[in-house]
């Protein structure tokens, strides 16, 4: 069941790992652009930048899309 976005979820990520927006950005290969406009609602991520977050983070893609719980990040 879907019960958030990408925004609120990436928002949750930084925010609990401590991470910022332009680390994230270096970490994934990501302009630091397009994760602020993510967040913001203001433009969407491409399936190849969501891939790289996850990658870079070890970030379940699913659950960065919005999929499970809102409690728990869920981590591949």
């Amino acid at each position: 069941m879907r019960t958030s976005d990408i925004s609120e979820r990436l928002g949750l990520f930084l925010e609990t790992s401590g991470i910022s927006q332009k680390e994230l950005s270096k970490m994934a290969g990501v302009p630091d652009s397009a994760i602020c406009r993510a967040i913001k609602r203001q433009n969407t991520l491409s399936t190849k930048n969501i891939i790289k977050i996850s990658e870079a983070t070890r970030v379940s893609p699913n659950w960065l899309l919005g999929f499970g719980s809102d409690e728990e990040i869920e981590y591949i």
